[in-house]
């Protein structure tokens, strides 16, 4: 056993490496705490002079600000991000998610993200809009005119009822939500103004507000839906002029124009 091995063991035994080990996180300790009390004063000293917003929302910048309880002059010391996340989310039923932080020494960031569904439904006390999860978001005692609806209108066989909060269930929520999931594997949704489920064996929706496709039963859907998707890109079709596409039949397709009384063309699918 070597000199130095000889000397390490005698450190060891006489307590001397222990008392310095323990010297250097006493150290480190009266560091932190150091820097803990000067953010801290830091953060009592300097008030928040810049509140940044990011996401897009229906709320304006003032009223998320007042609802957050984040004001300028605010003391970051004092900010409770969860607090503030909270009051938000229970103050706006469109939220999805709110994540707030604070940056020294004067910032605060808020980050929203809303509900990029909405839907809208005839409810017992009169309209109710809900999310993808058909969960209640909103009741109110009328619905906004077609021509600033900025949301999908399911039109169900009887109005539902239930307080905001509540997740609507029952066989014609089943068919609409399944019929909303086929339509966006074509690529309508984008463009779906309306959803009627309200008869099982007469299914439609309308595009763009101007253009009615009719369905049938959920029987062969992929398939009528498909077709309907193939009528569009017809020459016959014109965006600008509202039409009728009936694909009950998959394999035989009518497309007129509301304007004429006439099928303007007839789509047989049925030929291999």
């Amino acid at each position: 056993m070597n000199e130095n091995k000889l000397s390490r063991i005698g450190e060891m035994l006489n307590g001397t490496g222990w008392q310095k080990t323990l010297a250097i996180l006493c150290i480190i300790l009266a560091i932190l705490l150091v820097l803990g009390i000067v953010v801290s004063l830091v953060l009592l000293l300097f008030p928040v002079t810049e509140i940044e917003i990011l996401g897009d929302s229906r709320y304006t910048y003032n009223e998320i600000i007042e609802a957050s309880g984040i004001k300028e002059g605010s003391r970051l010391y004092y900010i409770n991000e969860n607090r503030a996340e909270k009051l938000l989310l229970e103050r706006y039923p469109y939220l999805e998610n709110v994540e707030i932080n604070s940056y020294f020494p004067n910032r605060v960031v808020i980050e929203i993200t809303q509900f990029k569904e909405i839907y809208l439904l005839a409810h017992e006390n009169g309209f109710c809009y809900v999310n993808a999860d058909f969960e209640i978001l909103e009741i109110a005692q009328t619905a906004p005119e077609v021509a600033v609806l900025n949301c999908i209108y399911i039109k169900l066989e009887n109005p539902v009822s239930g307080q905001v909060g509540d997740i609507l269930s029952g066989d014609d929520i089943g068919r609409a939500d399944e019929l909303i999931g086929h339509l966006k594997n074509h690529g309508f949704y984008s463009y779906l103004s309306l959803v009627d489920v309200a008869d099982r064996f007469n299914l439609s929706f309308v595009i763009s507000k101007k253009h009615k496709l009719i369905i049938g039963a959920m029987t062969d859907i992929e398939d009528k839906i498909f077709a309907c998707y193939q009528v569009c890109f017809s020459e016959h079709f014109k965006k600008d002029q509202s039409s009728i596409i009936n694909a009950t039949d998959k394999r035989n397709v009518f497309l007129r124009h509301v304007s004429e009384e006439s099928i303007l063309e007839e789509f047989d699918f049925g030929k291999k």
